[in-house]
């Protein structure tokens, strides 16, 4: 393919449609994302930890697609993920909470040495 000027090329890539492997996430975890813990008063005066991930990015076709794969994969490990849509235009998918987080924890051990 030789460049010809044009700001746009002139090939059309399809979207991938394989599921993401973990590895993946977890690239994009340390890459963009950002492992949260939310604290929350209870009731009783207790506390209440709640992790959180969250995978911001601006919002686009491409973007879409992405999250969608990627909630497959948590979707295949019984992991409910949730996709906002900011007013500024940002997507945001989240997978929140102990029951959500637990079962990615031996992953998250497995692949330990590419965390910093």
């Amino acid at each position: 393919m030789s460049f010809n000027g044009d700001s746009e090329p002139d090939t059309c890539y399809l979207d991938n449609p394989q599921v993401p492997s973990f590895l993946f996430i977890l690239g994009f975890l340390l890459g963009d994302g950002s492992l949260l813990i939310r604290v929350r008063l209870t009731l009783t005066g207790a506390f209440n930890f709640i992790p959180l991930l969250v995978f911001p990015q601006k919002k686009s076709d491409s973007h879409t697609h992405m999250y969608t794969m990627m909630s497959v994969f948590f979707d295949n490990m019984g992991i409910k993920t949730y996709i906002f849509n900011s007013k500024q235009g940002i997507t945001t998918l989240r997978v929140e909470g102990i029951n959500a987080v637990f079962p990615l924890v031996p992953l998250f051990k497995d692949y330990m040495h590419f965390g910093y």
